[in-house]
């Protein structure tokens, strides 16, 4: 009966190491959904287990936030951080025909007489 008693307080006491390591934050992020675990949107987070992972999107992944007409991208650089990175298709458009509407001239150069 002894050795019976002996086990179950080690399990016990298993359980209660384990519980402090928890709450001490010891075994990683927790997690109950992705969305607990970060707002980048240059990474995929998974919670798994209750713990947060983290995977860098691709480098070249195009981000949300974005500024049209600035010959600028803000894109994933693959190892989870937003860079900006020039763009000659995204140009400005000052609305005027008489105007190249080009990159990096924002006013755009005259073409009329």
């Amino acid at each position: 009966m002894n050795q019976r008693h002996t086990l179950g307080g080690l399990a016990l006491a298993a359980l209660v190491v384990s519980a402090i390591g928890c709450q001490l934050g010891t075994g990683g992020t927790q997690c109950t959904q992705p969305s607990d675990c970060g707002k980048s949107e240059c990474i995929t987070y998974t919670c798994a287990a209750g713990t947060c992972g983290e995977t860098p999107k691709s480098a070249g992944t195009k981000v949300m936030q974005q500024t049209p007409g600035d010959c600028n991208v803000n894109q994933c650089d693959g190892a989870g951080n937003v860079e900006v990175v020039a763009d000659d298709l995204d140009l400005p458009d000052d609305a005027n025909d008489c105007t190249d509407d080009d990159c990096p001239h924002a006013a755009g150069e005259a073409v009329c007489p």
